[in-house]
């Protein structure tokens, strides 16, 4: 073979393989990842073939049951923005004390004075969510005419169910 023909296939093999780096590194670089989930399916796979639908949200099966009018509904969002607000500087807190608490694990000596001391708080915030709920559902009540009260009554149970936290997975 002359240096003519040696030399165009060592360039043509010389950028075959650059356009194989290249091909394979924007496969790399561009990967698309793990499918997205919808906002609409809040983390949960899909529901099988035949699968009851999920619950609609409390705010919603709220709204829906009891058919408030405009200015219900406005009075209605104003209270549980309001409610929303200090339930999760609640929450916050109860973050930051949870952490305080299992940090204590890492000492080598734990100190059962502060991890009870420590919870007791947790239990005091815990208190004052569920008492913050409990007032603002009243509150909820009160908006009601005289007929949404007895609804309100009848779904209260399901409303509970709803509230629920989700069951640990397994």
């Amino acid at each position: 073979m002359n240096n003519s023909k040696i030399n165009l296939l060592t360039v043509a093999v010389i950028g075959l393989l650059l356009l194989n780096l290249a091909t394979l590194s924007m496969m790399w670089m561009h990967h698309p990842g793990p499918p997205m989930l919808m906002p609409s399916e809040h983390g949960m796979p899909p529901l099988p073939p035949g699968a009851p639908p999920p619950p609609p949200p409390p705010v919603a099966f709220l709204s829906d049951q009891l058919a408030f009018s405009d200015a219900q509904q406005k009075q209605f969002e104003e209270l549980r923005d309001a409610h929303h607000d200090a339930v999760s500087k609640l929450e916050d807190q109860n973050r930051v004390l949870r952490k305080s608490l299992f940090d204590l694990l890492k000492k080598d000596v734990v100190d059962s004075t502060k991890a009870d001391s420590v919870a007791s708080q947790i239990g005091e915030t815990q208190k004052k969510i569920e008492l913050l709920t409990f007032k603002h559902f009243n509150a909820v009540k009160n908006i009601c005419t005289d007929n949404q009260k007895i609804k309100f009554d009848d779904i209260l149970d399901d409303l509970m169910h709803l509230l629920k936290p989700p069951p640990p997975p397994q």
